[in-house]
């Protein structure tokens, strides 16, 4: 990764791009000597380089994956979820800039139909930042159906919002065959859930929760599928690890066992990693 002002560059397993990042958002998040969110990237590209995938991408920001997704498949369809105004300017620049095909949504997604107070990158902040505004809000199917499309991965960094967006679309998650990315953020950012609200419901939606263990610090993925137990005991943000808390937990959600066992085999070979569980969703695959 290089600068020059405020333009990065990145060559990323084969995909070169560049990013205006005024503030460092994508440097600041990541550990030296390891690419941005290497367990994220990883999936992205196992999940979207073939064929005409749809990468719906809640909260893009700037439009670090939208760019990475752009060049590692110009076929992709990709859509970006941005209601933030300084946001949506330079993810719109950055998308320019790559030549990258994207249709930007300027939104935000939640559980109701209606109008949010929004800074910085989440709405109702506990934490403001900057400029407060108006922004319109709109449940996930309701998006998904005004685009007719059926997204290959969704992809959500909200910053403490998550908890409503699932709340707004658990019946059309609870069939979705495709692939949920949700960064989970610590109790200080949430709105409108509580971990305990949200524990339940990835619990009772999702029949494949897996979680990227240290998912900033180590270079190549280590996915853990988690039980029922320990879904719902992320509720309990007590038992959270100072990694967790501090660089979010993030999890990746499906129905489709195929699916999650390809997570599982996305683990590096010399990470030890429970052949019980990929054997158990084999079964049930079957």
């Amino acid at each position: 990764m290089s600068q020059t002002t405020d333009l990065q560059r990145y060559d990323i397993l084969n995909c070169a791009f560049e990013m205006h990042d005024p503030d460092n958002s994508v440097a600041a998040e990541t550990i030296s000597g390891n690419m941005y969110e290497p367990a994220t990237t990883y999936v992205l590209d196992e999940f979207l380089r073939d064929g005409q995938p749809v990468f719906i991408d809640i909260g893009s920001h700037y439009g670090y994956f939208p760019c990475y997704v752009g060049r590692l498949n110009p076929n992709a369809r990709i859509y970006c979820v941005e209601p933030g105004r300084e946001s949506k300017e330079l993810l719109q620049q950055n998308i320019d800039l790559n030549g990258i095909r994207a249709q930007i949504i300027e939104r935000a997604v939640s559980d109701a139909n209606g109008e949010a107070e929004f800074s910085w990158r989440t709405i109702e902040p506990r934490l403001p930042r900057g400029e407060k505004y108006a922004v319109r809000t709109q449940p996930l199917p309701e998006l998904l159906n005004e685009l007719n499309v059926t997204p290959d991965v969704i992809k959500i960094d909200v910053h403490g919002a998550e908890g409503r967006i699932l709340r707004g679309a658990l019946p059309y998650l609870a069939q979705f065959d495709g692939l949920v990315i949700l960064e989970l953020h610590a109790a200080h950012l949430l709105v409108g859930a509580t971990h305990e609200e949200i524990a339940t419901m990835l619990a009772s939606t999702f029949t494949y929760v897996l979680e990227a263990r240290q998912h900033r610090s180590l270079a190549h993925p280590l996915f853990q599928r988690l039980t029922q137990e320990e879904v719902r005991a992320i509720g309990d943000f007590s038992t959270w690890e100072d990694e967790q808390i501090n660089f979010e937990r993030m999890l990746f959600l499906t129905n489709n066992a195929a699916k999650a066992r390809t997570l599982l085999n996305l683990n590096a070979d010399n990470i030890p990693v429970s052949g019980t569980a990929r054997e158990g969703i084999a079964e049930e695959a079957q």
